[in-house]
């Protein structure tokens, strides 16, 4: 069998599984402890620490370790929007983003927040796509997003394109029957990016985009629209979901522009239970987990050491192989979709951009149940 789900954990590198052994053998203690063993440990937090911020060329001070991209994300949109002190109730961000992103602005709204969701559009039949210098019919000029990874591979005879809103479930698109349903869904993220700064307003405080999305893989042209929003807001915080995007393609928080980024060790061939929140100097954040006051105060708890030190060890290996791997997967991922489409033909199609990420491809089947095709 070939495992073809690394979008949701990937296997640890050999070397990773060795550090976090040995660190739990040897450097076992609570690394805030005062005598000899505690200062080992917090020593290799700290070379942890300072090597994840130069991969991302950022201050070690900038990164709060946490146990997953999940908490990480709670941490920095609970933690933007819970300061008491902080003017604006309006939060922004998009449909497509995990689940992570969503539930806590679920949760903002049933306390008082308004929030709004850029969402996916179907594009019309015969209609060029529309690139982001028009203006016309209302629409927002933001010419300086750039162009974003919007349009399918193919659309296969029979089918068509057609214009409307997307299903509120976004968690992955089903399959289609030509027969039954001529129309596909097919994200327009040129759209989703324009929406998005359409939405922001004077009393926006935080909006939230995600860098490479998990199901499709598309790279959302986040530094470009950060700049559009920053100039309708200039006090807006953004966050960045950048947990699909580490030690895949590079990720600069001072380029994204962006005051919180989120990351995730098991996704880039590290260990699970390690996580981690780029924190810009000069911002704040509400302390979600009260106790020791660790991680600047910012995250109580003890430190995960092996885990954090397997984290570290794992980005900078995918960081110096980043080049060599990212043409190794676009070759595969071509020669997969290729094979696919070639056996198949009609009866599938092909949803992710060919300029998006190689390591997610999104394919819907005709007539192809997903629980058969998986086992």
């Amino acid at each position: 069998m070939i495992y073809l789900d690394n979008a949701a954990t990937t296997k640890p590198y050999p070397e990773v599984l060795d550090t976090v052994r040995s660190l739990s053998e040897q450097t076992y203690a609570n690394p805030h402890a005062l005598h000899s063993f505690g200062v080992s440990a917090e020593r290799a937090v700290n070379e942890a620490r300072k090597t994840l911020a130069e991969i991302l060329d950022v201050l070690p001070s900038e990164i709060i370790f946490t146990s997953c991209g999940t908490e990480a994300n709670n941490l920095a949109l609970r933690g933007i929007t819970l300061l008491p002190d902080r003017l604006g109730k309006h939060v922004v961000t998009t449909a497509m983003e995990h689940a992570s992103v969503l539930e806590p602005f679920k949760y903002l709204e049933s306390i008082g927040f308004e929030t709004s969701f850029a969402s996916l559009h179907r594009l019309s039949s015969g209609t060029p796509n529309r690139t982001m210098n028009e203006s016309n019919n209302g629409t927002l000029n933001v010419s300086a997003i750039g162009t974003p990874n919007s349009i399918p591979n193919r659309i296969p005879n029979g089918y068509k394109q057609v214009k409307g809103d997307a299903p509120a479930h976004l968690n992955g698109l089903p399959s289609v029957d030509k027969q039954s349903d001529p129309e596909v869904f097919i994200p327009n993220l040129q759209s989703l990016c324009e929406q998005l700064v359409s939405l922001v307003r004077p009393d926006t405080r935080l909006i939230s985009l995600m860098l490479v999305n998990n199901e499709t893989g598309s790279i959302q042209a986040v530094a470009n629209t950060v700049r559009a929003c920053k100039n309708i807001n200039p006090k807006v915080l953004v966050h960045v979901d950048a947990v699909q995007a580490l030690g895949k393609i590079p990720v600069l928080p001072k380029e994204l522009q962006a005051d919180f980024v989120t990351f995730s060790a098991h996704k880039l061939n590290g260990p699970k239970g390690v996580g981690a929140l780029y924190m810009r100097k000069g911002t704040r954040l509400a302390v979600q987990q009260l106790g020791g006051g660790q991680e600047g105060g910012m995250r109580s708890g003890t430190l995960n050491v092996p885990g954090i030190c397997g984290f570290a060890q794992a980005a900078q290996m995918r960081t110096q192989l980043m080049e060599k791997n990212l043409h190794h997967v676009t070759s595969l991922r071509d020669a997969l979709l290729n094979c696919i489409t070639e056996t198949l033909q009609e009866d599938v199609i092909s949803l992710s951009p060919q300029n998006g990420s190689p390591y997610i491809l999104l394919m819907s089947f005709q007539r192809m149940k997903a629980e058969v095709m998986l086992h």
